[in-house]
């Protein structure tokens, strides 16, 4: 679960909340999750088929000492081959919007727990691996293993070398990845939520790409960015704006988004206004009108106007825009 860091051991109880549901409901998907298993595990190559995959309860359950105890991963499945009649792997994925200290711990508590849920059923045992993604800005400077998370500074030199480490195998720094490679790895809706923190972790405003996405996956998308940016309202503006679309309509996620640039400049502009600062005003239009034309690959006068940038001022903003142009 992204943001949380979990108390050691394992919980018996766990409250899903709106936005802990919103970023799983994309990657619960079964072409998806399929997606993002071959961008990471298979470098790109569409190696896992959606039809490959069964749906894996969150919650692994086991007794010890008489009491049940679990652990909730965020998205998991089971990897099957010959149809669904041969189980060859549980993989998980683990979302991550900022750095977590305890992640190797952690991701040996999930990998542990289905383990020991196979324990019961007495068949011989399969693979675990949990896949974490990481969408954050800030740099992961935490360990990736667990010995590394350990304070070992008391601990005799004898029996440092006896401590069995456990190591996060599938890390993915999702969130510095260059755009090309992120359109190598990812096929699925799931490269939107890639490519929109790549951008603003670069310190840029999002300009999604013309690729085509139907509305059911856009919903999907935005419900997810908006979950994993903390509620971002300009998300939710979006997501009313296409509420009334069929499902299976296609478009380019850069049309989509108009209302989310529309909200940013609103308020851009109103902080404009309260500071009395044109400047800042006439560089906001700015970006939001450069995002729109390279989004929608639409000329400045028309993107003005998705902006509603009123009509007497678009003159002053083409110049500016024209400007910028010929001193670049």
């Amino acid at each position: 679960m992204a943001d949380k860091e979990s108390n050691a051991g394992f919980k018996t109880k766990r409250t899903h909340g709106t936005n802990d549901v919103a970023e799983k409901i994309l990657l619960n998907r079964n072409e998806v999750f399929a997606d993002v298993v071959n961008g990471c595990l298979f470098d790109g190559r569409r190696a896992i088929k959606a039809g490959m995959l069964e749906n894996a309860q969150p919650e692994s359950a086991f007794t010890e000492d008489g009491s049940i105890h679990s652990e909730y991963r965020d998205v998991s499945k089971f990897l099957n081959l010959n149809g669904k009649t041969f189980r060859i792997m549980l993989i998980g994925i683990e979302n991550q919007s900022h750095p977590d200290r305890r992640m190797a711990a952690r991701t040996l508590c999930y990998d542990a727990a289905g383990y020991i849920e196979q324990f019961s059923q007495g068949a011989r045992l399969y693979p675990v691996v949990t896949i974490v993604l990481y969408y954050g800005k800030e740099k992961w400077n935490y360990p990736q293993n667990l010995l590394g998370e350990l304070d070992l500074k008391n601990v005799p030199c004898e029996i440092k070398d006896r401590i069995n480490d456990y190591q996060m195998r599938a890390f993915f720094d999702i969130g510095h990845m260059p755009i090309a490679e992120l359109r190598r790895r990812f096929k699925s809706a799931f490269y939107f939520v890639a490519e929109y923190f790549s951008q603003i972790n670069r310190g840029e405003e999002a300009h999604p790409s013309q690729n085509k996405v139907t509305i059911k996956d856009a919903r999907l998308v935005l419900r997810m960015l908006k979950a994993m940016s903390g509620g971002d309202p300009a998300f939710e503006e979006v997501i009313n704006s296409i509420a009334k679309k069929n499902e299976n309509e296609v478009e380019t996620m850069g049309s989509i988004l108009t209302p989310y640039y529309q909200h940013k400049l609103d308020n851009a502009v109103k902080v404009a206004v309260k500071k009395n600062s044109q400047e800042v005003k006439e560089k906001e239009t700015i970006t939001y009108a450069k995002n729109v034309m390279k989004s929608l690959n639409l000329p400045a006068e028309k993107a003005l106007e998705l902006l509603g940038v009123p009509e007497v001022d678009r003159p002053k903003y083409l110049q500016l825009l024209q400007a910028e142009k010929a001193h670049k």
